[in-house]
């Protein structure tokens, strides 16, 4: 790959290691390379979802949920739901955990 077809991909790749480290806690990692997405993503769209993807990674829901203001409602609508509906699943299997008999 030559120009930008290789930087397109290595800027995907990174982000696609991001999002992985979102699911293995590399928390240094998620905060890495969302201080260099907005060099890296000229797609105010594609930038916003991957924002609020490693915001809420790290635990910043409400952070995640503010890189859609001002957006069109029809774009950010299913991503903004998932956020708001991810919290309530994850305290409702903590709570199944911890509620074990021993």
């Amino acid at each position: 790959m030559h120009g930008d077809q290789g930087d397109a991909a290595l800027r995907r790749l990174v982000l696609e290691a991001g999002f992985a480290a979102v699911n293995h806690g590399l928390r240094g990692e998620m905060r890495a390379i969302l201080a260099a997405l907005p060099d890296w993503l000229d797609d105010p769209e594609l930038l916003a979802g991957s924002q609020a993807i490693l915001l809420f990674g790290l635990g910043d829901r409400a952070g995640a949920l503010r890189q859609f203001d001002g957006m069109d409602p029809s774009v950010c609508a299913p991503m903004r739901q998932w956020l708001r509906d991810a919290a309530p699943r994850a305290q409702r299997r903590a709570g199944e955990e911890g509620s074990d008999d021993d």
